[in-house]
């Protein structure tokens, strides 16, 4: 698992029930970054599914 998959995967983990949105996780994780975008969050969320 790579950092932000486990990042991401943490972030879940931490807030169990809460939903967010690929912004928030944007936002979180990858904080200032320009090039993170909401389908970054979704390549790396379904990596880490398949690696499961």
């Amino acid at each position: 698992m790579i950092p932000k998959e486990f990042a991401i995967l943490e972030l879940l983990l931490r807030n169990q029930g809460k939903l967010f949105c690929s912004e928030q996780i944007v936002a979180q994780v990858w904080h200032a970054d320009a090039n993170a975008s909401p389908e970054v969050v979704r390549g790396s969320y379904k990596k880490s599914q398949k690696k499961a």
